[in-house]
């Protein structure tokens, strides 16, 4: 079957020539046309990769279908657990839509909103968006989600796993009750049967299985080390066991450039696979890796979904996966799996041993033995200095022009941490017992008085500090510290009541030429 016997608009097949896509996969051959009759779906594959174009073409075609004019109507929603997935679905959804007049967004939490809602608000046609960003944009009414007619929730498995369903119930709230809804997601488990049961309508079922996956036939291995020195000891097992096609698991996608980076200047070509790569990066990527010019592909769970690859001679799990479920799926890709295990994925690893009923093999490497006085922290992201925000030449057609915080991770709205107070200064009340003197005649109305001083410099007659104005302070005895403390604020003669100081400037100039000026002046208290 071809994409023009599927049915699609001919400007979608023009795009998909010129890709040199020319036969649909198992999954777009499924789904598509059940999605081109306006009919609920759910869609359940791992395997498949063109599982995203299975649900953008058909949305596209539809849009193009119904359009009337050149001005965009909000229709279609794609709402994704993670910005990674976001920015890979969008990525497709750029090349898809070079030749069409359709607008999109994307919609995602770690970066300034304010670029997002220039955007929607010059008007889109669809939006992909994580759950607590796009209900960012409905609390400030940015986005208006009442035209929704096509709602897809991918990844429904890990969206569910990461506890997004409060907002995605929000999300639902918010949307049109008579609308088209598509789920896809990576396993049919019973939470996917649950929202399945609750949101789709007669769905159409669609499930393309991988090959099923036998832990016990698969060689596992746990090598424990400090995780400062994880990069240190994969490169070091890649050269002892000259390995020439292994697939590295990693938990960030900036982990992965760095890992990438660190192994090709250790001279083993690699790789970094995430979803930031554009389709056509992804596919040198992949052909590179197959042919053997690249030794190592370092890919997260996100973009290495669908992608199907023989011959892997090891998986190794950089990072632990947070859900055990994740782990299978990976070492399912080869007959060998090795984990980098340090002390702060203790409890990970101890959940997944529990999940599969067994103990892993473990061990420590000469050379790389485990420092036993590092204390366990708990998993969080490192944050990589922030780089300079560049303009994205994409952004005209609904990209989000600016750079991002790097490893920000979306979380469900009632997980986030509430923002701190700024604490306020609140202005240093001065007090001033010459309210009724000349000099303070010129400050009334809603200037606070400013401190007089006698002629010692005393504050107020009785005080000895600085009034504030952040010139000399004000000493106990020092005819020169005196004269500076005159100088300062008592003789500027500017007019708001200040004739007073002029005059105790005046007065203290006086006093001085008649002193001996020796360090053996009275006290000022005393005197």
């Amino acid at each position: 079957m071809t994409f023009e016997q599927l049915g699609l608009n001919a400007d979608i097949l023009r795009v998909l020539e010129a890709e040199g896509t020319t036969e649909p996969t198992p999954a777009q051959e499924q789904v598509i046309p059940h999605i081109l009759g306006g009919k609920d779906v759910l869609v359940a594959t791992q395997v498949d990769p063109g599982k995203t174009g299975s649900f953008t073409l058909p949305i596209m075609h539809r849009l193009m279908a119904d359009k009337e004019d050149d001005k965009p109507n909000l229709r279609a929603l794609i709402l994704t657990p993670t910005r990674e997935l976001a920015a890979q679905i969008t990525e497709e959804i750029k090349e898809q839509c070079r030749e069409l007049s359709l607008r999109w967004a994307v919609v995602f939490g770690g970066v300034r909103i304010g670029p997002q809602i220039g955007r929607l608000k010059r008007g889109v046609d669809l939006v992909v968006a994580t759950p607590g960003r796009l209900l960012d944009h409905a609390d400030k009414q940015t986005i208006d989600l009442s035209s929704i007619d096509m709602l897809v929730l991918d990844e429904a498995d890990r969206m569910l796993d990461m506890g997004f369903m409060e907002d995605v119930d929000k999300v639902l709230a918010l949307l049109p009750e008579q609308r088209q809804n598509m789920i896809f997601a990576g396993t049919m488990n019973e939470a996917v049967k649950t929202l399945s049961d609750k949101l789709l309508k007669s769905p159409e079922v669609v499930e393309i299985a991988g090959p099923e996956i036998n832990v016990d036939e698969i060689s596992q291995h746990v090598y424990r080390v400090d995780k400062r020195r994880k990069t240190e000891l994969l490169a070091h097992l890649v050269e002892q066991n000259e390995w020439t096609r292994i697939l590295v698991f990693i938990r960030t996608k900036h982990a992965a450039n760095r890992l990438a980076y660190y192994l090709g200047k250790s001279g083993v070509p690699s790789v970094a696979m995430h979803g930031n790569k554009n389709p056509a990066a992804r596919a040198k990527a992949i052909e590179g890796f197959a042919t053997g010019e690249l030794k190592v592909l370092v890919a997260t769970d996100i973009a290495a979904r669908g992608m199907d690859m023989d011959d892997l001679q090891a998986v190794v799990n950089y990072d632990l996966p947070q859900i055990p479920d994740d782990y299978i799926q990976r070492i399912g890709h080869a007959s060998a799996s090795w984990s980098l295990v340090c002390i702060d994925e203790a409890a990970l690893l101890d959940n997944l041993q529990k999940h599969l009923g067994k103990e892993i093999e473990s061990s420590e490497v000469e050379g790389f033995e485990v420092d036993p006085t590092i204390e366990p922290e708990p998993l969080r992201k490192e944050r990589p200095p922030r780089k300079p925000r560049q303009a994205n030449a994409d952004a005209e057609q609904g990209g989000d022009a600016e750079s991002s915080d790097e490893n920000f991770e979306e979380k469900p709205r009632h997980q986030r941490a509430k923002p701190k107070k700024k604490r306020q200064n609140k202005p240093q009340q001065r007090r001033n017992d010459h309210q009724g003197n000349q000099g303070n005649q010129g400050n009334q109305g809603n200037q606070a008085p400013r401190a007089q001083t006698d002629e010692y410099g005393d504050v107020n007659g009785n005080t000895m500090q600085t009034d504030n104005s952040n010139r000399d302070a004000v000493y106990l005895a020092g005819g020169n510290d005196i004269a500076r403390r005159g100088r300062g604020r008592g003789g500027n003669g500017n007019g708001n009541g200040n004739r007073a100081q002029q005059a105790n400037g005046n007065q203290r100039r006086r006093r001085r030429k008649g002193n001996d000026a020796n360090d053996d002046a009275p006290s000022l208290l005393g005197g």
